[in-house]
């Protein structure tokens, strides 16, 4: 009995409820990505294209410019004279990150999305948890994970079209949103943790939080 109640406390814990669900949705997330490199042909490669051709290739250019020892951001994509700019340096750091590893950058590129998109999901699910009550916490992380656009209809060309508000933004969408642009999922996670210290401070009238939240919102 003393094992059947611990495993029924364990099932029903919010630790458990937040690895189910953002395992679950993560999963769902980046199973396509999973499911075209385990399906290439043998004499093919897919690179872990994701969202918008031009802006991931053009991502990876970065990513490869830290890799080969760049500390700043230059743009090939042009035919101006530019200098080099701490303009999406974010890519620059994390292709230097992966060479760390030996990670090829489309590997680098994928492992990060996985793990900002678990961190993101990680500091919604520890905020709630300071904010609401337990009996609260489940469904309003559940809401986090898969709330969606709301939806709307429209006429055109004369007839009755339904569909969402920013339809046409990829990371409006819970699945995708979920593993989303690298740079995306880990700006949303320092907003969470921003927003956290903040919640301290306003708490505990501690300095040190307020500090902290305006370093985790400068990025």
């Amino acid at each position: 009995m003393n094992i059947l109640k611990k495993l029924v406390y364990q099932i029903t814990s919010d630790l458990f409820f937040f690895l189910v669900i953002a395992f679950a949705m993560m999963g769902i997330s980046l199973y396509p990505t999973i499911f075209f490199v385990l399906h290439s042909p043998p004499d093919r490669v897919f690179p872990f294209l994701h969202n918008n051709a031009a802006d991931f290739y053009y991502y990876l250019t970065l990513m490869n410019q830290g890799a080969n020892g760049n500390w700043l951001a230059f743009d090939y994509y042009t035919t101006e004279t530019l200098k080099p700019s701490l303009i999406e340096v974010f890519f620059v750091y994390l292709g230097k990150f992966g060479s760390l590893f030996h990670l090829s950058m489309p590997l680098t590129y994928f492992f990060s999305r996985l793990i900002f998109g678990t961190l993101f999901f990680f500091f919604a699910f520890y905020l709630i948890g300071k904010i609401l009550p337990r009996g609260y916490r489940k469904i309003a992380f559940l809401l986090t994970v898969i709330a969606g656009p709301v939806i709307k209809t429209s006429i055109v060309n004369g007839k009755v079209v339904t569909s969402t508000f920013l339809d046409w933004w990829t990371g409006i969408d819970p699945v995708h949103r979920a593993s989303f642009l690298p740079h995306h999922l880990l700006g949303n996670a320092l907003l969470l943790v921003s927003i956290i210290f903040l919640f301290n401070y306003f708490r505990k009238k501690q300095t040190i939080s307020l500090l902290w939240a305006g370093f985790a919102s400068s990025f």
